[in-house]
């Protein structure tokens, strides 16, 4: 029916029509998934922010980070942050959500081995929104999953990445994962000779 709920849910038909059941906090908007109303107070949204005031419950990534459980949103307000490291994982019904909340929030100092972004054998995880620039080695990067065991339902989306020293994206051992709309340019910064 021309449904696809942008991996955020799955398409049912109601009355005749075609509507999208949202992963957790997402609702339906005609054919797509958008992200519940922002509010810093709601249990389940960890708010990051690099100035002080009301919206910084956490001022870095990785902080907010260290303690996400399954259900939770991580929303990151404009600002310029350090790359982070993600190694818990979501649930089938309730995905870990780390995005940007405008389109300000820039990653602009390496994190963990000199990355932008690190997920480490995560499922179901989004990325959504961020800007990765000028990393020492890969800008995001997925990690440490097998052949065998492959992690699931990631969801990359609508992140730009620039100026990366080696690989923009380096999704090893990945699977069922929708990865969309996002750029890299400047790849192999560093004059590394494989780079994707």
């Amino acid at each position: 029916m021309g449904v696809d709920c942008g991996g955020l849910g799955t398409c049912e038909v109601v009355a005749g029509q075609a509507t999208c059941d949202c992963v957790p906090g997402y609702h339906a908007e005609g054919a797509t998934c958008v992200l519940d109303s922002v509010d810093c107070a709601d249990p389940a949204v960890l708010c990051v922010d690099d100035t002080p005031g009301e919206n910084q419950e956490y001022a870095t990534i990785q902080e907010a980070a260290d303690g996400v459980s399954p259900g939770e949103v991580v929303l990151i307000f404009d600002g310029r942050y350090a790359g982070f490291e993600l190694a818990t994982s979501g649930t089938a019904s309730e995905r870990i959500t780390v995005r940007a909340l405008g389109t300000g929030a820039v990653i602009d100092s390496d994190g963990p081995d000199g990355y932008g972004v690190v997920l480490r054998n995560v499922s179901p995880v989004t990325i959504e929104g961020l800007r990765i620039v000028g990393m020492t080695a890969r800008g995001l990067a997925h990690r440490e999953a097998t052949p065998t065991e492959p992690s699931v339902g990631l969801i990359i989306r609508d992140n730009v990445v620039q100026d990366a020293g080696a690989e923009g994206m380096y999704l090893s051992e990945v699977s069922e994962a929708l990865i969309e709309g996002n750029e890299i340019t400047g790849s192999g910064a560093s004059g590394a000779d494989r780079t994707h």
